[in-house]
């Protein structure tokens, strides 16, 4: 019955800690968005993903934006690994 408590204990941390990292993640993009475009490019922007061009961008654009996730992700992923540890520890000894 440990180990079932264990894991439900892991996925939890491991949930709440994903969740924390989100924040971090989307500020680094708003700032690099903020940073390269001006406010009426940017609502250019939104008018564009509003049109079926824009939707379809969405749906097959994904693969060309995945290696700046990647980047942010890997520039955050040892502070979520020690997060992850600590919160499950702390879990698991309360």
């Amino acid at each position: 019955m440990r180990s079932s408590t264990d894991a439900n204990s892991y996925s939890e941390v491991l949930g709440e800690t994903l969740n924390d990292a989100k924040d971090p993640i989307l500020r680094q993009l708003l700032e690099s968005c903020a940073r390269n475009f001006t406010i009426s490019e940017l609502r250019g922007i939104n008018d564009f993903y509003m049109s079926p061009a824009g939707q379809a961008w969405l749906r097959k654009g994904r693969g060309l934006i995945m290696p700046e996730m990647e980047r942010a992700i890997s520039d955050i992923q040892p502070r979520i690994n020690e997060t992850i540890e600590r919160r499950y520890r702390e879990r698991i000894m309360n």
